[in-house]
């Protein structure tokens, strides 16, 4: 589980982050609330919740990038993963 971005109160009145932005900083080590090093191993499932004022076509395309980009490894038998 990870929640992120998480931000101090006085950065979060002024600060945006695209939505590719918090997409990739959960799967960020140092944002999970894992007790292990995520990037060693693969991931079975990732389910996305977002909120506030997020459109689905900026959503498809940060999980398209992630994809893209080969960071976030699946097991073989569930090539797509996302949710």
């Amino acid at each position: 589980a990870t929640y992120a971005p998480v931000l101090s109160a006085d950065k979060a009145g002024h600060e945006r982050s695209s939505v590719a932005d918090i997409t990739a900083s959960c799967f960020e080590p140092n944002h999970q609330m894992v007790n292990c090093d995520p990037r060693r191993g693969k991931y079975m499932a990732v389910c996305m919740l977002y909120r506030g004022d997020v459109v689905p076509k900026d959503v498809n395309y940060a999980i398209a990038m992630m994809k893209k980009q080969k960071h976030v490894q699946f097991v073989e038998w569930s090539p797509t993963g996302f949710k």
